[in-house]
C-alpha cells in the first residue's frame, strides 16, 4: 500500500525591505551621517540607505573621512545639495522610514514655492509627512521650549510623539554642534544671551513672557533649560490605525517608561546624534 506522499521542505529566502534614512541639513561637513552610513556598511546592514540634504552643498575632505572612521563616501550614501523640503519632495512618497533633523528648521530659507503661505516649520513637516511610510518616524532635536509646538504639529498631523530632554553628558558627545553649545548650563545660558542679542525689544519681551510662564507650569526649572537639546519622536500611524490612532503623547527624561520598540529606536537614535 502506497504510502502518503512526503511533503517537501522549501527554504524561503527572507529578502530584507530597504529601510531608507533622510537627513535634513547634516551641514557642510557632515562627518555625523558619513560615520552612520560608513559603520552601517561595515556592519553588513546593506538594506540600509542614507540620503543627506544639505543647502549650502558639501566640503568633503580626508579630514571629514578621517573623523567619519571612512576611507571614502560609503556607497550606501547619497549626498544631495537643496533645500531639506524641496529634497524630501522629490523623494518617492511614502518612501522613507525615518526624517531626521536637527536644529534644521531654525535656518531654512522660505520654501514658498512649495507650501505657499506656511512657515518653514510647517513646510518641513508636510514635505516629511509626504516621504515617510505608514509607521515610519520623523525625529527631531529642537529646544525643550518647543515641546508644546511640536506637539501641537503632532496632533494636527495625528501623529505618535514622545519628547525626551537629552542629558549634558550626550549632549557633550554628540556630533553635532547645534547639540553641543547647549550642552552645560553655563553653555545654555550664553546660546540664550545670543538668541536675545539677535532678537528684538519686543521679541525678547515676549520670550521672557512664555519663559516665565512656562516655568511656573513646570515645564522647566531655569531660564536657560528652555534651550536645552531636545529628541522628539514623531510616528507615524499605519493604514490600519489611521481612524483609530491613539497612541499616547509623551513627555519623559526616563526613556525605560515607553514601549519596548520606541524605547530601542530611541537608543539607536542617541547612539548616532
Amino acid at each position: 500500500m502506497a504510502g502518503k506522499p512526503l511533503k517537501r521542505k522549501v527554504s524561503r529566502t527572507m529578502v530584507r525591505r530597504p529601510f531608507r534614512i533622510f537627513e535634513g541639513g547634516p551641514g557642510e561637513r557632515p562627518v555625523g551621517l558619513i560615520a552612520k552610513a560608513a559603520k552601517s556598511a561595515r556592519e553588513g546592514q546593506a538594506q540600509r540607505i542614507f540620503t543627506g540634504a544639505e543647502e549650502h552643498g558639501f566640503e568633503v575632505n580626508q579630514e571629514v573621512l578621517k573623523r567619519a572612521k571612512a576611507g571614502a563616501i560609503p556607497k550606501n550614501l547619497r549626498l544631495v545639495e537643496d533645500c531639506a523640503v524641496h529634497a524630501l519632495l522629490k523623494l518617492p512618497a511614502e518612501s522613507q522610514s525615518i526624517v531626521f533633523e536637527s536644529y534644521l528648521t531654525n535656518n531654512l530659507d522660505s520654501p514658498s514655492a512649495c507650501y505657499p503661505g506656511i512657515s518653514c516649520e510647517q513646510a518641513f513637516f508636510e514635505a516629511a509627512d509626504q516621504a515617510l511610510k505608514p509607521g515610519g518616524r520623523l525625529i527631531a532635536v529642537q529646544d525643550l521650549s518647543t515641546v508644546g509646538w511640536h506637539k501641537e504639529i503632532a496632533r494636527h498631523m495625528g501623529y505618535g510623539f514622545h519628547a525626551i530632554p537629552l542629558s549634558d553628558e550626550k549632549a557633550l558627545k554628540s556630533k553635532s554642534k547645534a547639540i553641543r553649545v547647549r550642552a552645560t548650563p553655563k553653555r545654555r545660558l550664553a546660546e540664550l544671551n545670543r538668541i536675545f542679542s539677535e532678537t528684538s525689544i519686543l521679541g525678547r519681551r515676549e520670550r521672557e513672557k512664555r519663559m516665565r510662564q512656562a516655568i511656573k507650569r513646570g515645564e522647566y526649572k531655569t531660564r536657560e533649560d528652555s534651550v536645552r537639546p531636545t529628541l522628539m519622536v514623531f510616528r507615524k500611524p499605519r493604514k490600519r490605525e489611521r481612524q483609530n490612532f491613539s497612541e499616547p503623547i509623551v513627555i519623559s527624561i526616563n526613556a525605560s517608561q515607553m514601549p519596548s520598540e520606541m524605547r530601542s529606536i530611541i537608543e539607536q537614535i542617541l547612539k548616532g546624534l
